[in-house]
Formats: C-alpha cells, structure tokens, sequence
C-alpha cells in the first residue's frame, strides 16, 4: 500500500515539476548557447581549419580536380579518378558532390564566425585576427569552387532553407570580385 502511495506522489510530482520542455540537451553543446566568447569563436575558426584540412588535404578533392588534369601527374586506367584526370568524367563522380558539400560546408562554418563575431565582446585586434581568418578561408575555398565548377553561387552570410533554394549563380569575375 505505502509502495501504491509512493508511486502517486511521485508521478503527480513529475506532471507538476514539468512546465517548460527543454529542447536543447544539456549534454550536447548547441549554437544557442555557442559562440559567446574568445574561446569558442576560436573554437569554431578550428573547425574550419578542419573543414579546409579534409578539404585540402585529407579528402584529396584538390588534388583530384587540379593536379591529377595537369600534366604534372599521371593517373593510369587503374584508378578511380582516371576519368577526371582525362576530363572525361560525368556528374555521377561522387568526388564532385563532395567537393561541392565540403566546400559548402565550410563556407557555412566561416560565414556563422563572421556573423555573431560583431555581438562577442572582443579585443578589436583580436576580433579583426578572427575576422580575417574566417574571410581568408572563406575566399580560398572559393577560388577551388571557381576553378572546379565555374560559375557558383556566392553566400556571404547564413541561408534559411528557403533561400538556399533561390540563390543563383554568380559569375567567376564576381566571385573573384
């Protein structure tokens, strides 16, 4: 009976404790509770040194849109990308999704440290420091998507899934620009 009672109590407690659901796990971190000061800003430019290192150096996306089409190497039948390095190759090459994703990806990263860096309250010579980097990367990335793909869109800033169904094409020249 005193077992019966002890479950009531505290389930009626349980409904009565929960007025607000928390979404956000406290286990997890999130961007609504990220980006707040020197540490995480530079936290985030970490990352997308790691977005540029898998692009650049581990994924070998460079390496196989550049290197492998010059005449400095030789890709033989045997190889996967050996239709790339002919340019030969059609859009079923998975090598130019995920250079396209990566890149995106990276983009995105570089493009939330420039947005919330303006609400962090910083040293200016270190903001600037943080700003420059995120641009820089930013601007590398795109000089690879330009020279892989040509005409691409240009994202300054963050997208809503919405606009990211609209953006257009811009030119190589305003890219550059």
């Amino acid at each position: 009976m005193k077992k019966n009672i002890l479950y009531i109590i505290v389930f009626i407690l349980s409904l009565s404790a929960c007025d607000k659901l928390e979404l956000v796990p406290i286990s997890n971190r999130s961007t609504e509770d990220f980006y707040k000061n020197e540490t995480e800003i530079n936290q985030a430019l970490v990352a997308c040194y790691g977005s540029a290192q898998k692009h650049f150096v581990r994924e070998f996306y460079s390496y196989r849109l550049t290197e492998s089409r010059s005449d400095n190497g030789f890709q033989g039948t045997y190889y996967d990308d050996y239709k790339i390095s002919i340019f030969t190759s059609d859009d079923v090459q998975p090598v130019f999704n995920e250079a396209w994703a990566g890149a995106y990806n990276m983009i995105y990263r570089c493009n939330k440290i420039l947005e919330v860096l303006p609400g962090v309250e910083l040293d200016e010579a270190i903001a600037n420091q943080f700003e420059g980097e995120a641009k820089f990367l930013r601007a590398l990335v795109y000089f690879d998507l330009v020279r892989f793909f040509g005409d691409i869109p240009l994202v300054t800033g963050l997208l809503s899934i919405e606009e990211g169904y609209t953006i257009e094409r811009s030119s190589v020249a305003h890219v550059y620009n």
